[in-house]
């Protein structure tokens, strides 16, 4: 599986390509707008994980772009910092997404995409 990891952090994109690498074929980028650039010529990606809260733009907004022109990818949000309610809201809305903390374990990590997979 093709997977796009973005978030600020070099060290969060590090931990999750290294979890996820044995398995998948995983592109990071450090900064949503290159990210963005990336995605608008290339429809490659099977998941993207995204931090929800960056601090160019948000995980929604890039969402929304990529719906644009890729409406199939499927979506893992990262985040410190969600709530039932933003976690209901979130899915009622991209049912092709998946929300986890950003400390999830490898094996939370697996499980997730692992639904994405089954869903898609």
């Amino acid at each position: 599986m093709n997977i796009l990891i973005v978030d600020e952090s070099i060290a969060v994109t590090n931990r999750l390509k290294n979890i996820l690498k044995a398995k998948h074929s995983i592109t990071t980028y450090n900064d949503m707008f290159i990210a963005l650039k990336h995605l608008k010529n290339s429809q490659e990606f099977d998941v993207i994980i995204i931090d929800f809260v960056l601090p160019q733009i948000n995980g929604k907004d890039l969402i929304d772009h990529v719906f644009d022109f890729n409406p199939d990818t499927a979506f893992i949000f990262m985040s410190y910092h969600f709530n039932l309610k933003f976690n209901s809201l979130l899915q009622d809305k991209y049912c092709n997404a998946q929300i986890i903390k950003k400390s999830a374990t490898r094996k939370e990590l697996g499980h997730t995409i692992n639904r994405l997979c089954m869903a898609g």
